[in-house]
């Protein structure tokens, strides 16, 4: 294994972490069957039209699979060059490919010209062999320092002739950068058929979808980690992290698309919710008025229209997405960041221009009933603009498993699932029976804990066979 990966280039996420509490054993930390998913099992010996397992006969080259930029051609009015590479932030993107005649493949993968590059992690898979993290990084100088120019590419080596499929994977998530990805070099090798999935799915979801903290040792471990520091053209000096415990590739909902033989597109951004996030950050501008930092404010529904999660534009054109592109089933996994309460003080009276608070906008307290109310609809808007542009897919509402009845909130978790079931219920007497609610198990000291109170991997991999089950029951798959 250790010819396998020989890096040229490395990697990085930046997550919202949730206020520390352990919730004691009960029984409701045994987990439901398929999540206890509501609706009737399909009647699968009754089906003919149910989707095949994957076949090998896809279009020769590289499968992106996920939401990315393309490169833009030249502009002859502005005289702007044709661009290169593809970029892409969101974490669970990720790019496949089948080949032989090789025994090296070069990726050229970079992280973006910067004057603080953030290293990215992502997963490459060869074959059937363990799954191996690579850091996409910078070049070093003669001496062996870090500079700030971003390594090329890197090398799979000592491969035999083949064939092989090869999966590289993002882990970290965007709002701690994305990737360039200028294409695969072969070196004298020639690409095979791509792997075609007949079976799609669509994940929208928060920290856990990402994975946050799911490889951690226990619920304090640190979730990043200093690798260097880099001096800034105004003489600042600007540490540079990498979170090692987060691992989407390893995440539930990860997991399930590949107990299901799909393919599987996720959007997820840590500390984020479906009404409110769990931290709007703001900074104060000269006339002392708040304004919320970069997309402190916004919420997973606008981030859901995106191409790239951390660019306002371009918006992501759904009506461009080919019918064998589109997902068969959606998931959506939100709302522990709508419980959290604001818990950080207001800035000091003698604070610098400028600083930067912690969550001190009043948001609302979901233990009111009218912020409820609003948590409800803006949760039903959402699953209804999701099923505008998802009209035939079954759409899975989970409640997500680190809201207890006894945090963030009291009653947090039973308010939760009677929000997503009665937006199911809506919506089935309103003729719509592909909508379902579902419950992921509750945390507790069970299973364990990854970092900053977040499912390790005991827990994801008991969240991925419930979510597994519950889309089988629907599906047929």
């Amino acid at each position: 294994m250790s010819n396998l990966l020989r890096p040229r280039a490395i990697a990085s996420i930046l997550a919202l972490t949730l206020p520390a509490c352990v919730i004691p054993l009960t029984d409701r930390n045994t987990p439901e069957e398929n999540g206890g998913v509501t609706g009737e099992p399909a009647n699968c010996g009754a089906r003919s039209n149910i989707e095949p397992k994957s076949s090998l006969d896809g279009p020769k080259g590289e499968k992106l699979v996920g939401r990315f930029q393309l490169p833009k051609p030249a502009d002859p009015e502005t005289g702007a060059p044709a661009e290169t590479a593809t970029y892409f932030d969101w974490s669970g993107n990720h790019i496949t490919f089948r080949f032989r005649g090789t025994k090296k493949v070069t990726v050229k993968l970079a992280l973006p010209a910067s004057q603080n590059p953030q290293d990215q992690l992502v997963e490459v898979v060869v074959d059937n062999l363990a799954p191996v993290t690579r850091q996409i990084t910078v070049t070093k100088d003669a001496k062996g320092n870090p500079t700030i120019t971003p390594e090329a590419s890197f090398e799979i080596g000592g491969l035999s002739d083949g064939p092989h499929e090869v999966t590289i994977w993002k882990n970290t998530e965007a709002q701690k950068g994305g990737l360039l990805y200028s294409g695969i070099d072969l070196n004298g090798g020639e690409f095979l058929e791509s792997r075609r999935r007949f079976r799609r799915m669509e994940v929208i979801g928060d920290s856990i979808t990402c994975g946050y903290g799911n490889t951690g040792s226990n619920a304090t471990c640190p979730f990043e980690v200093k690798i260097r520091e880099v001096k800034l053209p105004d003489g600042k000096v600007a540490p540079v992290t990498v979170p090692l415990t987060e691992n989407q590739y390893l995440s539930f909902t990860s997991q399930t698309a590949r107990n299901l033989d799909a393919d599987v597109v996720t959007l997820c951004w840590s500390g984020k919710g479906v009404y409110k996030n769990y931290k709007e950050n703001v900074r104060i501008d000269p006339t002392g008025a708040p304004v919320p930092v970069d997309d402190a404010t916004t919420t997973v529904p606008q981030l859901w229209e995106r191409t790239l999660a951390a660019a306002k534009e371009p918006l992501w054109d759904f009506a461009q997405e080919k019918e064998e592109d589109k997902p068969q089933v959606v998931v959506i996994s939100l709302g522990t960041n709508d419980f959290a309460r604001d818990t950080k003080p207001d800035l000091p009276e003698n604070a610098e221009e400028g600083a930067l608070p912690g969550d001190n906008q009043p948001d609302g307290d979901l233990n009111f009933p009218e912020e409820m109310e609003k948590f409800y609809k803006t949760y039903a808007d959402f699953v209804q603009k999701v099923r505008e542009r998802r009209p035939n897919a079954h759409v899975f509402l989970a409640t997500p498993p680190m809201l207890t009845d006894q945090f963030p909130l009291d009653n947090a978790r039973t308010k939760m699932k009677d929000v997503l079931r009665r937006i199911a219920s809506e919506r089935n007497k309103g003729g719509d029976g592909k909508v379902y609610a579902m419950d992921l198990v509750e945390m507790g000291f069970r299973y364990g804990l990854g970092c900053d109170y977040h499912p390790n991997l005991e827990v994801h991999a008991i969240m991925a066979q419930q979510l597994t089950g519950a889309i089988r029951s629907k599906t047929c798959w």
